[in-house]
């Protein structure tokens, strides 16, 4: 439990404030101290800050089937061991089972089959270790089934499945794909199909907007154009401005595009300037120009279209002078100048001694509910 929780609680007298609390990562403890007959365990299951709290309280969960679905490992350990007293589709979400389960999985699954299907099978999707079965009967899936994004985004940000996932990039076709961990070398490469606005949101995105050489971070890209307030809901965006001074430069040449540039210095010029205002032209003249020459054409107009509209949403309304600058001086020019940006840092939990120190006249605990340190 940390200050805050109960911060949060002696300011609030509305009727949700319990749902608020159980979704809180940290209040279970303070729950069981002062208001137990108000907790909804289930929404603790998932939680690993609440492992010692849950073994030493389990038998007040009214319905502790809801433990099987938990992703506490420690919980999930003690599940596994206990295999043979327990029904196999509990099993479902458990890693330490994968094996056990596999089986059970190819004859009843979806994602195998169009017949005798168990629906309760459709939730190997959240067991993390499932890109083990699809990996191995990689030619046996249904891909129909993953085309629910919201059900299989989880999966699609697992970094362990992300070889299956690159190899099958188009079978998925998903957003979400952008939020693997391991997915911002292969962002780099593949530039002109990200989506940034679901890139924003991956936890190494720093490796893609800064680059670290001899210990001295550079930004490559002009970061005055990012949308901040977006970044700002990144918590290891915020722990990065927090911990690090970087080299800023404002108009930075976007390195990423490099490759696309030098591409487009093979084109004659003539034809570049014939055809750069309008890709119908040269979709229409055709036949005058080669396929490799269309293609390196349709690849850069599609990039820069990417980076006007999905990279710079808005440019931020203060100036910096190149040089080196502190993380923490360049997150309180953001906060300072931009609403919104303020608010996407109430939501980091990292954040928050900052902004009772420094912002608490402008706080509104209302906010709580909706701050990052909340499981959903």
């Amino acid at each position: 439990m940390i200050p805050f929780v109960k911060t949060f609680y002696e300011n609030n007298k509305s009727s949700k404030i319990y749902d608020a609390l159980n979704e809180n990562k940290y209040s279970l403890q303070f729950m069981i101290e002062n208001c137990p007959k108000k907790i909804v365990w289930y929404t603790h299951l998932y939680n690993s800050e609440c492992t010692n709290t849950i073994i030493n309280n389990y038998n007040k969960i009214k319905n502790s089937i809801n433990i099987f679905q938990t992703t506490n490992l420690d919980l999930c350990k003690i599940i596994y061991e206990n295999r043979d007293k327990i029904n196999i589709k509990h099993l479902i979400y458990n890693p330490y089972s994968i094996d056990y389960i596999e089986k059970y999985i190819l004859e009843k699954s979806y994602f195998f089959n169009k017949k005798n299907i168990d629906s309760d099978t459709r939730d190997i999707i959240f067991n993390h270790n499932a890109y083990k079965i699809f990996e191995k009967y990689e030619k046996k899936i249904i891909w129909e089934a993953f085309e629910d994004e919201y059900f299989t985004q989880d999966y699609l940000k697992n970094p362990d499945a992300f070889p299956f996932i690159e190899r099958n990039f188009y079978k998925l076709g998903s957003y979400h794909i952008y939020q693997n961990p391991l997915a911002i070398k292969w962002c780099e490469t593949y530039l002109y199909k990200v989506d940034f606005y679901y890139l924003y949101k991956n936890e190494n995105v720093i490796d893609f907007f800064f680059e670290k050489i001899d210990n001295i971070f550079y930004n490559k890209y002009n970061i005055d154009n990012l949308n901040w307030s977006f970044l700002l809901l990144n918590e290891n965006v915020v722990k990065f401005l927090l911990n690090n001074n970087f080299m800023y430069k404002s108009n930075n040449k976007l390195d990423n595009f490099e490759y696309i540039y030098n591409e487009v210095n093979k084109i004659p010029k003539r034809m570049f300037e014939y055809y750069k205002d309008d890709i119908k032209i040269i979709e229409e003249d055709r036949i005058d120009v080669s396929k490799e020459i269309f293609d390196k054409y349709v690849i850069f107009k599609y990039c820069n279209k990417k980076l006007r509209n999905e990279l710079s949403f808005k440019k931020i309304k203060f100036e910096i002078d190149d040089g080196e600058i502190s993380g923490l001086d360049f997150l309180t020019k953001l906060v300072e100048t931009d609403n919104e940006c303020f608010n996407s840092l109430l939501q980091s939990e990292i954040a928050l001694p900052l902004i009772e120190k420094k912002y608490k006249d402008k706080l509104n605990y209302n906010i709580f509910r909706n701050n990052g340190i909340f499981i959903r």
